[in-house]
């Protein structure tokens, strides 16, 4: 079953809000997040390595603990990562959208998708190559389709 990955990006005072949606296999989600730049182009360039590096590449974003401890997620709303799945050049590009319960202080979802993306190295280094184009407001949006 093909589908697609699409990313788009808003700057806000020196951050980007990245929001990702995704469509596969009747499955749909949208999700975002807040990170710096120099966290997204981090992830691309260990995106776009080969062959991948331990640990493999991984980009969470949500809402933060408020506690002394900020660097924990309380609630992911945004996940993209990486996981082997053989050894014939392809790997599963995984992604989690969610959105929180309005109006709630218990950090939980009202909605949450994720979706599994059969890609080659080659199409991990496009999608890393243009989302930097992406941080770089080169380009409006990123599209990854899954291909067979």
């Amino acid at each position: 079953m093909s589908g697609f990955i699409r990313v788009t990006a808003d700057a806000a005072d020196g951050d980007f809000e990245l929001n990702l949606s995704f469509s596969k296999g009747g499955f749909s989600g949208q999700g975002d997040a807040y990170f710096s730049a120099n966290v997204l182009l981090s992830f691309c360039k260990d995106l776009g390595q080969f062959p991948l590096a331990f640990p493999l590449p991984s980009l969470k974003g949500g809402y933060w603990k408020s506690d002394e401890d900020s660097t924990v997620l309380a609630l992911e709303t945004l996940g993209v990562w990486i996981e082997s799945i053989d050894s014939h050049g392809y790997a599963a590009l995984k992604v989690l959208a969610a959105k929180p319960h309005d109006n709630r202080d218990d950090f939980s979802w009202s909605h949450t998708a994720c979706a599994e993306f059969r890609v080659s190295y080659e199409q991990l280094d496009r999608f890393s190559k243009d989302i930097v184009s992406l941080v770089n407001g080169r380009v409006d949006e990123v599209i990854l389709r899954e291909e067979h």
